[in-house]
């Protein structure tokens, strides 16, 4: 599930880089054909080692407050402490 999950995000990495570089119209469609690709495979491998995607959003949010308490911006993710 992991290769796969690496394959997908490629797959949305390089359709962006057409939208960004290269003067693709972005078409909202096909990113959310992309994304649901990814989203398939991070559920298989969250399930894989019995977590849920709920519990993996919950943790992430509370890390991410603890690192920007006041929210995220440039200068305190350059300033911060790892």
């Amino acid at each position: 599930w992991g290769m796969g999950l690496s394959g997908e995000a490629g797959e949305i990495c390089d359709y962006l880089k057409k939208v960004v570089f290269q003067g693709h119209v972005l078409n909202v469609e096909k990113l959310k054909d992309e994304l649901g690709d990814l989203l398939f495979y991070l559920a298989q491998t969250a399930d894989a080692v019995g977590l849920k995607l709920s519990e993996i959003a919950r943790f992430n949010h509370e890390k991410l407050n603890a690192q920007y308490p006041e929210g995220f911006s440039t200068n305190r993710s350059i300033k911060r402490e790892e």
